[in-house]
């Protein structure tokens, strides 16, 4: 997969609307209308999401994985704050920690 590095800046733009979880950019501008939670997920802004995503979807992750690689667009110019990254490591349990850190580090 080839992703691109995006800053804050970046995002928003062009009428698209992005999210930010564990460093990684995801263009949801076409599913958001479909998203149950879509009010609260216009609300995050440019913050990093990916607590909200383990505590509402953490679950979840096995049939969420492949809509979520289908809407990686980036990843943030010096990836995730160190306490998403302390966070990562905490909930790794969960397969979708490790997803991230590979979509971040892609080999």
């Amino acid at each position: 997969m080839s992703i691109k590095d995006m800053t804050a800046a970046d995002l928003n733009q062009n009428g698209r609307q992005h999210i930010v979880m564990g460093g990684v950019v995801f263009d949801v501008t076409d599913y958001i209308s479909r998203h149950p939670g879509q009010d609260r997920i216009t609300d995050m802004g440019v913050d990093d999401s990916f607590r909200c995503l383990i505590k509402h979807h953490g679950k979840n992750m096995p049939e969420l994985e492949k809509r979520l690689t289908q809407l990686v667009v980036g990843r943030i110019v010096g990836g995730p704050s160190q306490d998403i990254k302390d966070f990562m490591d905490d909930v790794e349990f969960f397969d979708v920690a490790v997803m991230f850190k590979q979509m971040f580090n892609p080999e």
